[in-house]
Protein backbone atom coordinates (compact mmCIF):
# COMPACT_ATOMS: atom_id res chain seq x y z
CA UNK A 1 0.00 0.00 0.00
CA UNK A 2 1.45 3.37 -1.01
CA UNK A 3 1.18 5.94 1.80
CA UNK A 4 3.56 8.76 0.86
CA UNK A 5 1.52 11.49 2.57
CA UNK A 6 0.86 9.90 5.95
CA UNK A 7 4.12 10.72 7.72
CA UNK A 8 4.34 14.28 6.32
CA UNK A 9 0.76 14.89 7.52
CA UNK A 10 1.68 13.64 10.99
CA UNK A 11 4.76 15.83 11.05
CA UNK A 12 2.82 18.85 9.85
CA UNK A 13 0.19 18.38 12.58
CA UNK A 14 2.97 18.02 15.15
CA UNK A 15 4.58 21.26 13.99
CA UNK A 16 1.29 23.18 14.10
CA UNK A 17 0.44 21.79 17.54
CA UNK A 18 3.71 23.06 18.98
CA UNK A 19 3.56 26.49 17.31
CA UNK A 20 2.98 29.42 19.64
CA UNK A 21 -0.08 31.40 18.49
CA UNK A 22 -2.49 28.46 18.52
CA UNK A 23 -0.88 26.41 21.30
CA UNK A 24 -3.46 25.15 23.77
CA UNK A 25 -2.53 25.03 27.44
CA UNK A 26 -3.66 21.40 27.43
CA UNK A 27 -1.09 20.57 24.73
CA UNK A 28 2.33 21.76 25.85
CA UNK A 29 5.29 21.51 23.47
CA UNK A 30 6.68 18.41 25.13
CA UNK A 31 3.34 16.68 24.57
CA UNK A 32 3.62 17.30 20.86
CA UNK A 33 7.23 16.17 20.92
CA UNK A 34 6.27 12.94 22.71
CA UNK A 35 3.45 12.31 20.23
CA UNK A 36 5.77 12.84 17.29
CA UNK A 37 8.50 10.67 18.82
CA UNK A 38 6.11 7.76 19.31
CA UNK A 39 4.89 7.98 15.72
CA UNK A 40 8.46 8.29 14.51
CA UNK A 41 9.60 5.18 16.36
CA UNK A 42 6.55 3.26 15.13
CA UNK A 43 7.14 4.22 11.51
CA UNK A 44 10.85 3.36 11.68
CA UNK A 45 10.24 0.11 13.56
CA UNK A 46 7.43 -1.21 11.40
CA UNK A 47 8.96 -0.39 8.03
CA UNK A 48 12.74 -0.63 7.96
CA UNK A 49 13.30 0.02 4.29
CA UNK A 50 14.38 3.56 3.42
CA UNK A 51 13.90 4.65 7.03
CA UNK A 52 16.15 7.72 6.71
CA UNK A 53 13.74 9.13 4.14
CA UNK A 54 10.85 8.62 6.52
CA UNK A 55 12.68 10.43 9.31
CA UNK A 56 13.50 13.22 6.90
CA UNK A 57 9.92 13.48 5.60
CA UNK A 58 8.41 13.66 9.08
CA UNK A 59 11.06 16.04 10.43
CA UNK A 60 10.84 18.39 7.45
CA UNK A 61 7.03 18.47 7.59
CA UNK A 62 7.15 19.13 11.35
CA UNK A 63 9.58 22.01 10.84
CA UNK A 64 7.41 23.49 8.07
CA UNK A 65 4.26 23.11 10.18
CA UNK A 66 5.92 24.81 13.15
CA UNK A 67 7.20 27.67 10.96
CA UNK A 68 3.78 28.11 9.33
CA UNK A 69 2.01 28.04 12.69
CA UNK A 70 4.36 30.69 14.11
CA UNK A 71 3.49 32.98 11.19
CA UNK A 72 -0.23 32.82 11.93
CA UNK A 73 -1.88 35.26 14.28
CA UNK A 74 -5.53 35.99 15.12
CA UNK A 75 -6.89 39.18 13.54
CA UNK A 76 -6.59 42.30 15.66
CA UNK A 77 -9.94 43.37 17.10
CA UNK A 78 -10.46 46.87 18.53
CA UNK A 79 -13.18 46.98 21.15
CA UNK A 80 -15.79 49.71 20.86
CA UNK A 81 -19.06 50.78 19.26
CA UNK A 82 -19.36 50.28 15.50
CA UNK A 83 -21.98 50.86 12.81
CA UNK A 84 -21.66 48.57 9.82
CA UNK A 85 -23.42 46.21 7.46
CA UNK A 86 -23.22 42.44 7.71
CA UNK A 87 -24.32 39.15 6.16
CA UNK A 88 -25.90 36.54 8.43
CA UNK A 89 -24.20 33.12 8.17
CA UNK A 90 -26.24 31.02 10.61
CA UNK A 91 -29.83 30.99 11.76
CA UNK A 92 -30.38 32.68 15.11
CA UNK A 93 -30.83 30.48 18.16
CA UNK A 94 -32.31 31.59 21.53
CA UNK A 95 -30.03 32.07 24.53
CA UNK A 96 -30.46 33.60 27.94
CA UNK A 97 -28.94 36.79 26.52
CA UNK A 98 -31.44 37.05 23.65
CA UNK A 99 -30.78 35.49 20.26
CA UNK A 100 -27.38 34.46 18.94
CA UNK A 101 -26.20 34.15 15.35
CA UNK A 102 -22.99 34.32 13.32
CA UNK A 103 -22.40 37.11 10.80
CA UNK A 104 -19.73 38.38 8.44
CA UNK A 105 -19.11 42.09 8.89
CA UNK A 106 -18.37 44.26 5.87
CA UNK A 107 -16.12 46.65 7.80
CA UNK A 108 -14.06 45.61 9.64
CA UNK A 109 -13.83 42.31 7.72
CA UNK A 110 -14.50 39.99 10.66
CA UNK A 111 -16.66 36.97 11.37
CA UNK A 112 -18.42 37.57 14.69
CA UNK A 113 -20.87 35.97 17.05
CA UNK A 114 -23.92 38.22 17.00
CA UNK A 115 -26.07 38.80 20.09
CA UNK A 116 -29.36 40.68 19.80
CA UNK A 117 -32.42 41.22 21.96
CA UNK A 118 -35.14 38.62 21.56
CA UNK A 119 -37.46 41.14 19.92
CA UNK A 120 -34.91 42.58 17.52
CA UNK A 121 -35.67 40.35 14.52
CA UNK A 122 -39.42 40.87 14.76
CA UNK A 123 -39.09 44.63 14.47
CA UNK A 124 -38.10 44.19 10.81
CA UNK A 125 -39.28 40.75 9.79
CA UNK A 126 -39.03 37.22 11.05
CA UNK A 127 -36.31 36.34 8.51
CA UNK A 128 -33.96 39.14 9.60
CA UNK A 129 -31.51 36.66 11.15
CA UNK A 130 -31.79 33.86 8.61
CA UNK A 131 -28.71 32.80 6.60
CA UNK A 132 -28.00 35.16 3.70
CA UNK A 133 -29.91 38.10 5.19
CA UNK A 134 -28.24 41.50 4.88
CA UNK A 135 -28.32 43.76 7.91
CA UNK A 136 -27.45 47.28 8.92
CA UNK A 137 -26.55 47.19 12.58
CA UNK A 138 -25.01 49.15 15.40
CA UNK A 139 -23.47 47.58 18.47
CA UNK A 140 -20.45 47.06 20.68
CA UNK A 141 -17.61 44.92 19.32
CA UNK A 142 -15.42 42.90 21.69
CA UNK A 143 -12.61 40.40 21.03
CA UNK A 144 -13.13 36.85 22.24
CA UNK A 145 -12.72 36.94 26.00
CA UNK A 146 -9.91 34.98 27.59
CA UNK A 147 -12.41 34.06 30.29
CA UNK A 148 -14.30 31.83 27.86
CA UNK A 149 -13.72 28.08 28.32
CA UNK A 150 -10.68 27.22 26.28
CA UNK A 151 -12.36 24.47 24.29
CA UNK A 152 -15.24 26.77 23.34
CA UNK A 153 -12.91 29.61 22.37
CA UNK A 154 -10.80 27.26 20.25
CA UNK A 155 -13.91 25.99 18.48
CA UNK A 156 -14.93 29.58 17.65
CA UNK A 157 -11.45 30.38 16.32
CA UNK A 158 -11.51 27.21 14.23
CA UNK A 159 -14.69 28.51 12.55
CA UNK A 160 -13.01 31.84 11.85
CA UNK A 161 -14.92 33.72 14.58
CA UNK A 162 -12.70 36.34 16.19
CA UNK A 163 -15.08 38.65 18.11
CA UNK A 164 -18.52 39.13 19.58
CA UNK A 165 -20.94 41.92 18.68
CA UNK A 166 -23.70 43.00 21.03
CA UNK A 167 -26.35 44.56 18.78
CA UNK A 168 -28.30 47.62 19.93
CA UNK A 169 -29.93 48.56 16.61
CA UNK A 170 -30.75 46.21 13.75
CA UNK A 171 -32.36 46.85 10.39
CA UNK A 172 -32.94 44.34 7.61
CA UNK A 173 -31.81 45.44 4.13
CA UNK A 174 -33.39 44.56 0.80
CA UNK A 175 -30.05 43.40 -0.61
CA UNK A 176 -29.61 39.75 -1.52
CA UNK A 177 -26.88 37.79 0.24
CA UNK A 178 -24.71 35.03 -1.28
CA UNK A 179 -26.64 32.41 -3.23
CA UNK A 180 -25.56 29.41 -1.12
CA UNK A 181 -26.71 31.13 2.07
CA UNK A 182 -30.09 31.98 0.54
CA UNK A 183 -30.35 28.35 -0.57
CA UNK A 184 -29.56 27.26 2.97
CA UNK A 185 -32.26 29.55 4.36
CA UNK A 186 -34.77 28.10 1.88
CA UNK A 187 -33.88 24.58 2.98
CA UNK A 188 -34.34 25.51 6.63
CA UNK A 189 -37.75 26.97 5.83
CA UNK A 190 -38.78 23.73 4.14
CA UNK A 191 -38.06 21.78 7.30
CA UNK A 192 -40.15 24.27 9.26
CA UNK A 193 -43.20 22.95 7.35
CA UNK A 194 -42.95 19.50 8.95
CA UNK A 195 -45.88 18.77 11.29
CA UNK A 196 -43.82 18.32 14.47
CA UNK A 197 -41.36 20.89 15.77
CA UNK A 198 -38.98 18.26 17.19
CA UNK A 199 -38.84 16.49 13.83
CA UNK A 200 -38.17 19.78 12.04
CA UNK A 201 -35.29 20.62 14.39
CA UNK A 202 -33.83 17.13 13.97
CA UNK A 203 -34.16 17.30 10.19
CA UNK A 204 -32.37 20.65 10.01
CA UNK A 205 -29.51 19.22 12.07
CA UNK A 206 -29.36 15.94 10.14
CA UNK A 207 -29.29 17.33 6.60
CA UNK A 208 -28.20 20.96 6.89
CA UNK A 209 -26.02 20.94 9.99
CA UNK A 210 -28.21 23.52 11.75
CA UNK A 211 -28.54 22.65 15.44
CA UNK A 212 -30.11 25.92 16.55
CA UNK A 213 -33.48 24.21 17.04
CA UNK A 214 -32.19 21.31 19.15
CA UNK A 215 -32.78 21.80 22.84
CA UNK A 216 -30.35 20.70 25.53
CA UNK A 217 -32.27 17.48 26.20
CA UNK A 218 -32.06 16.39 22.56
CA UNK A 219 -28.32 17.07 22.43
CA UNK A 220 -27.84 15.17 25.70
CA UNK A 221 -29.78 12.16 24.40
CA UNK A 222 -27.60 11.82 21.33
CA UNK A 223 -24.43 12.23 23.37
CA UNK A 224 -25.49 9.65 25.98
CA UNK A 225 -26.52 7.12 23.34
CA UNK A 226 -23.15 7.32 21.58
CA UNK A 227 -24.79 8.44 18.35
CA UNK A 228 -23.90 12.13 18.27
CA UNK A 229 -22.07 11.45 15.00
CA UNK A 230 -25.45 10.80 13.38
CA UNK A 231 -26.12 14.54 13.48
CA UNK A 232 -22.71 15.40 12.03
CA UNK A 233 -22.67 15.75 8.26
CA UNK A 234 -19.96 13.35 7.15
CA UNK A 235 -18.90 11.01 4.40
CA UNK A 236 -22.02 8.90 4.93
CA UNK A 237 -24.20 11.85 3.85
CA UNK A 238 -22.06 12.39 0.78
CA UNK A 239 -22.22 8.70 -0.16
CA UNK A 240 -26.01 8.78 0.09
CA UNK A 241 -26.13 11.96 -2.00
CA UNK A 242 -23.83 10.49 -4.64
CA UNK A 243 -25.85 7.28 -4.69
CA UNK A 244 -29.07 9.22 -5.25
CA UNK A 245 -27.48 11.24 -8.04
CA UNK A 246 -26.08 8.09 -9.68
CA UNK A 247 -29.54 6.54 -9.58
CA UNK A 248 -31.03 9.64 -11.22
CA UNK A 249 -28.30 9.77 -13.91
CA UNK A 250 -27.68 6.14 -14.91
CA UNK A 251 -26.17 7.00 -18.31
CA UNK A 252 -23.57 9.27 -16.78
CA UNK A 253 -22.87 6.70 -14.07
CA UNK A 254 -22.28 3.99 -16.67
CA UNK A 255 -19.59 6.17 -18.29
CA UNK A 256 -17.80 7.18 -15.10
CA UNK A 257 -14.73 5.24 -16.29
CA UNK A 258 -15.27 5.94 -19.96
CA UNK A 259 -14.85 9.01 -22.14
CA UNK A 260 -17.23 11.05 -19.96
CA UNK A 261 -15.43 10.30 -16.69
CA UNK A 262 -14.14 13.87 -16.36
CA UNK A 263 -17.67 15.22 -16.83
CA UNK A 264 -18.92 12.78 -14.19
CA UNK A 265 -16.21 13.81 -11.73
CA UNK A 266 -16.76 17.53 -12.39
CA UNK A 267 -20.54 17.25 -11.95
CA UNK A 268 -20.29 15.30 -8.70
CA UNK A 269 -17.57 17.62 -7.38
CA UNK A 270 -19.78 20.66 -8.00
CA UNK A 271 -22.69 18.93 -6.25
CA UNK A 272 -20.54 17.99 -3.25
CA UNK A 273 -18.98 21.44 -2.91
CA UNK A 274 -22.40 23.06 -3.24
CA UNK A 275 -23.89 20.76 -0.61
CA UNK A 276 -20.97 21.46 1.72
CA UNK A 277 -21.54 25.21 1.37
CA UNK A 278 -25.31 24.90 1.90
CA UNK A 279 -24.73 22.60 4.91
CA UNK A 280 -22.78 25.29 6.71
CA UNK A 281 -19.17 24.48 5.84
CA UNK A 282 -18.20 23.30 9.33
CA UNK A 283 -14.72 21.75 9.74
CA UNK A 284 -16.15 18.22 9.70
CA UNK A 285 -18.13 19.01 6.53
CA UNK A 286 -15.03 20.47 4.88
CA UNK A 287 -13.07 17.32 5.70
CA UNK A 288 -15.70 15.08 4.14
CA UNK A 289 -16.16 17.24 1.01
CA UNK A 290 -12.46 17.75 0.29
CA UNK A 291 -11.72 14.06 0.77
CA UNK A 292 -14.58 13.04 -1.52
CA UNK A 293 -13.56 15.51 -4.24
CA UNK A 294 -9.97 14.26 -4.15
CA UNK A 295 -11.24 10.69 -4.51
CA UNK A 296 -13.37 11.64 -7.53
CA UNK A 297 -10.45 13.42 -9.19
CA UNK A 298 -8.18 10.45 -8.56
CA UNK A 299 -10.67 8.03 -10.09
CA UNK A 300 -11.19 10.25 -13.12
CA UNK A 301 -7.41 10.37 -13.71
CA UNK A 302 -7.09 6.58 -13.18
CA UNK A 303 -4.89 7.10 -10.15
CA UNK A 304 -4.91 4.60 -7.25
CA UNK A 305 -7.19 5.94 -4.53
CA UNK A 306 -5.86 5.07 -1.05
CA UNK A 307 -8.02 6.20 1.84
CA UNK A 308 -5.17 7.07 4.20
CA UNK A 309 -3.50 9.16 1.51
CA UNK A 310 -6.75 11.02 0.90
CA UNK A 311 -7.21 11.64 4.62
CA UNK A 312 -3.61 12.87 4.99
CA UNK A 313 -3.90 15.15 1.95
CA UNK A 314 -7.20 16.56 3.22
CA UNK A 315 -5.79 17.26 6.67
CA UNK A 316 -2.69 18.89 5.17
CA UNK A 317 -4.75 21.12 2.90
CA UNK A 318 -7.27 22.26 5.51
CA UNK A 319 -4.73 22.92 8.26
CA UNK A 320 -2.48 24.78 5.84
CA UNK A 321 -5.32 27.08 4.74
CA UNK A 322 -6.71 27.59 8.26
CA UNK A 323 -4.40 26.30 11.06
CA UNK A 324 -6.87 26.86 13.96
CA UNK A 325 -9.05 24.10 12.48
CA UNK A 326 -6.62 21.68 14.12
CA UNK A 327 -8.19 22.52 17.50
CA UNK A 328 -11.82 22.13 16.44
CA UNK A 329 -13.42 19.19 18.25
CA UNK A 330 -15.56 18.25 15.27
CA UNK A 331 -12.52 18.18 12.98
CA UNK A 332 -10.56 16.08 15.49
CA UNK A 333 -13.40 13.58 15.87
CA UNK A 334 -13.96 13.42 12.11
CA UNK A 335 -10.30 12.75 11.30
CA UNK A 336 -9.90 10.28 14.17
CA UNK A 337 -13.02 8.32 13.21
CA UNK A 338 -12.03 8.05 9.54
CA UNK A 339 -8.46 7.08 10.47
CA UNK A 340 -9.78 4.36 12.76
CA UNK A 341 -12.05 2.96 10.07
CA UNK A 342 -9.30 3.00 7.43
CA UNK A 343 -6.71 1.41 9.73
CA UNK A 344 -8.74 -1.14 11.68
CA UNK A 345 -11.92 -1.95 9.76
CA UNK A 346 -10.34 -4.15 7.02
CA UNK A 347 -8.48 -6.25 9.59
CA UNK A 348 -11.57 -6.43 11.77
CA UNK A 349 -13.71 -7.61 8.87
CA UNK A 350 -11.11 -10.27 8.01
CA UNK A 351 -11.00 -11.42 11.65
CA UNK A 352 -14.80 -11.79 11.82
CA UNK A 353 -14.74 -13.89 8.67
CA UNK A 354 -12.07 -16.12 10.17
CA UNK A 355 -14.24 -16.49 13.27
CA UNK A 356 -17.05 -17.89 11.14
CA UNK A 357 -19.04 -14.84 9.96
CA UNK A 358 -18.58 -15.75 6.30
CA UNK A 359 -22.05 -15.09 4.91
CA UNK A 360 -21.95 -13.18 1.62
CA UNK A 361 -25.58 -12.10 1.83
CA UNK A 362 -25.79 -8.32 1.29
CA UNK A 363 -27.47 -7.74 4.65
CA UNK A 364 -24.86 -9.87 6.45
CA UNK A 365 -22.03 -7.97 4.76
CA UNK A 366 -23.59 -4.64 5.66
CA UNK A 367 -24.06 -5.72 9.29
CA UNK A 368 -20.45 -6.90 9.48
CA UNK A 369 -19.17 -3.67 7.96
CA UNK A 370 -21.30 -1.56 10.31
CA UNK A 371 -20.02 -3.50 13.32
CA UNK A 372 -16.31 -3.19 12.52
CA UNK A 373 -16.64 0.45 11.42
CA UNK A 374 -18.48 1.35 14.64
CA UNK A 375 -15.88 -0.35 16.85
CA UNK A 376 -12.95 1.14 14.90
CA UNK A 377 -14.34 4.69 14.90
CA UNK A 378 -15.34 4.51 18.57
CA UNK A 379 -11.90 3.21 19.56
CA UNK A 380 -10.08 6.06 17.81
CA UNK A 381 -12.43 8.81 18.97
CA UNK A 382 -12.47 7.58 22.58
CA UNK A 383 -9.30 9.51 23.63
CA UNK A 384 -10.68 12.74 22.13
CA UNK A 385 -14.07 12.32 23.83
CA UNK A 386 -12.41 11.34 27.10
CA UNK A 387 -10.24 14.46 27.09
CA UNK A 388 -13.14 16.72 26.07
CA UNK A 389 -16.00 15.39 28.24
CA UNK A 390 -14.48 12.89 30.73
CA UNK A 391 -17.11 10.31 29.77
CA UNK A 392 -17.70 7.62 27.16
CA UNK A 393 -20.90 5.94 25.87
CA UNK A 394 -21.21 2.25 26.72
CA UNK A 395 -24.08 1.10 24.52
CA UNK A 396 -22.62 2.45 21.27
CA UNK A 397 -22.97 -0.89 19.45
CA UNK A 398 -26.67 -1.12 20.24
CA UNK A 399 -27.37 2.53 19.46
CA UNK A 400 -25.49 2.50 16.16
CA UNK A 401 -27.13 -0.73 15.03
CA UNK A 402 -30.53 0.83 15.73
CA UNK A 403 -30.04 4.50 14.83
CA UNK A 404 -27.74 4.44 11.80
CA UNK A 405 -30.23 2.61 9.51
CA UNK A 406 -33.07 4.94 10.54
CA UNK A 407 -30.88 8.01 10.06
CA UNK A 408 -29.70 6.78 6.64
CA UNK A 409 -33.25 6.29 5.38
CA UNK A 410 -34.28 9.66 6.82
CA UNK A 411 -31.33 11.31 5.08
CA UNK A 412 -32.28 9.81 1.72
CA UNK A 413 -35.91 10.88 2.13
CA UNK A 414 -34.70 14.32 3.19
CA UNK A 415 -32.62 14.68 0.03
CA UNK A 416 -35.78 13.91 -1.96
CA UNK A 417 -37.94 16.21 0.15
CA UNK A 418 -35.81 19.35 -0.16
CA UNK A 419 -36.24 19.87 -3.94
CA UNK A 420 -39.84 18.55 -4.02
CA UNK A 421 -41.28 20.26 -0.94
CA UNK A 422 -43.18 22.82 -3.05
CA UNK A 423 -44.82 20.22 -5.31
CA UNK A 424 -48.52 19.94 -4.36
CA UNK A 425 -49.52 16.69 -2.64
CA UNK A 426 -46.21 14.96 -3.42
CA UNK A 427 -44.20 17.34 -1.25
CA UNK A 428 -46.69 16.96 1.61
CA UNK A 429 -46.62 13.17 1.34
CA UNK A 430 -42.82 13.05 1.42
CA UNK A 431 -42.84 15.53 4.30
CA UNK A 432 -45.16 13.30 6.36
CA UNK A 433 -42.91 10.28 5.68
CA UNK A 434 -39.82 12.27 6.66
CA UNK A 435 -41.57 13.54 9.80
CA UNK A 436 -42.40 9.95 10.84
CA UNK A 437 -38.82 8.80 10.28
CA UNK A 438 -37.39 11.69 12.29
CA UNK A 439 -39.81 11.06 15.16
CA UNK A 440 -38.79 7.38 15.11
CA UNK A 441 -35.13 8.42 15.21
CA UNK A 442 -35.81 10.72 18.17
CA UNK A 443 -37.73 8.00 20.04
CA UNK A 444 -35.01 5.40 19.39
CA UNK A 445 -32.35 7.82 20.61
CA UNK A 446 -34.31 8.48 23.80
CA UNK A 447 -34.60 4.72 24.40
CA UNK A 448 -30.85 4.17 23.93
CA UNK A 449 -30.00 7.12 26.18
CA UNK A 450 -32.27 5.72 28.93
CA UNK A 451 -30.52 2.34 29.05
CA UNK A 452 -28.86 1.63 32.42
CA UNK A 453 -25.23 2.67 32.51
CA UNK A 454 -25.49 4.48 29.17
CA UNK A 455 -22.50 6.70 30.01
CA UNK A 456 -19.27 5.71 31.70
CA UNK A 457 -17.92 8.61 33.75
CA UNK A 458 -14.12 8.73 33.80
CA UNK A 459 -11.50 10.82 35.58
CA UNK A 460 -10.31 13.86 33.61
CA UNK A 461 -7.76 13.10 30.90
CA UNK A 462 -5.24 15.71 29.84
CA UNK A 463 -4.25 16.42 26.28
CA UNK A 464 -0.89 14.75 26.91
CA UNK A 465 -2.39 11.35 27.61
CA UNK A 466 -4.99 11.72 24.86
CA UNK A 467 -2.21 12.35 22.34
CA UNK A 468 -0.23 9.36 23.57
CA UNK A 469 -3.29 7.11 23.44
CA UNK A 470 -3.92 8.18 19.85
CA UNK A 471 -0.27 7.50 19.06
CA UNK A 472 -0.59 4.00 20.47
CA UNK A 473 -3.76 3.33 18.48
CA UNK A 474 -2.08 4.63 15.34
CA UNK A 475 0.88 2.33 15.97
CA UNK A 476 -1.47 -0.61 16.37
CA UNK A 477 -3.24 0.26 13.12
CA UNK A 478 0.03 0.60 11.24
CA UNK A 479 1.16 -2.80 12.51
CA UNK A 480 -2.06 -4.36 11.25
CA UNK A 481 -1.52 -2.79 7.84
CA UNK A 482 2.06 -3.98 7.65
CA UNK A 483 1.07 -7.53 8.61
CA UNK A 484 -1.68 -7.59 5.99
CA UNK A 485 0.67 -6.47 3.16
CA UNK A 486 4.27 -6.52 4.41
CA UNK A 487 5.84 -6.50 0.96
CA UNK A 488 3.80 -3.66 -0.48
CA UNK A 489 3.87 -1.03 2.28
CA UNK A 490 5.56 2.06 0.86
CA UNK A 491 5.43 5.28 2.82
CA UNK A 492 7.66 7.57 0.79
Amino acid sequence: MQLPLLLPAMGWALGLATAGPFLSSALSPWVGAAFGLVLLVVAAGVLLRRWPLRWLALSAAAALGWAWGRQQAPPTVSAGRIATQATVLERASPTRYGVMSVAQLDSPALTVTLFADSGAPSRSNRHALDPGARLRLCGRLRPLADSLPEGYRRSLEARGISATLRVYELQALDEAGPFHLRLRAAGLDRFDRLPHHSAAALGRALLLGDRSGLDADARRRFARSGAAHVLAISGAHLMLLLGALAWLLPRLRANRFGPHRLLWAALLSVVLIGYGAVAGGSPAVLRAVVMAVLALVGQALFRPVVGLNLLAATALLLTAVHPPILYDLGFQLSVAAVAGILLLAPAGDHWLMRMGWTSMHPLARQARSLLVATVAATLFTAPVLWAAFAQLPTWFLVSNALLVPIASVATLVGFVYLPLADVPLLGSAIGWALDALLLALDAATAWCAALPGAVLTLPPLGGCWAALLLAGLTAFGLLLHHRSAPGDSRWV
